[in-house]
């Protein structure tokens, strides 16, 4: 199990963002009835691949999982924007797919 999580969280699989690329910082979050997850990507800018830098997930508390669905997804963008809070105002964050 240490060998898979090493594995999911260090290059290739996650690559620290290139503030000196012209590549879009892209967020995308969801949620689910079960949880919510987050993902901050960085593009290829000359291919347009995009390549995850960090992500973020959770599952409800039995609280949460009584809300509506605007409450469940709304703040996850919010949340998503503050690990996300790191990256300097000239970066373009996209929020979205």
């Amino acid at each position: 199990m240490d060998e898979l999580k090493k594995a999911l969280t260090s290059a290739p699989a996650l690559n620290p963002i290139d503030y000196e690329s012209e590549g879009k910082i892209v967020l995308s979050v969801d949620s689910s009835l079960a949880g919510w997850g987050a993902i901050l990507q960085q593009e290829e800018p000359k291919t347009g691949q995009r390549h995850p830098a960090r992500f973020e997930s959770r599952i409800w508390t039995e609280a949460e999982k009584k809300y509506d669905a605007g409450k469940l997804e709304c703040p996850r963008v919010i949340e998503g924007n503050k690990e996300a809070e790191n990256v300097p105002l000239r970066s373009q964050i996209f929020n979205g797919n």
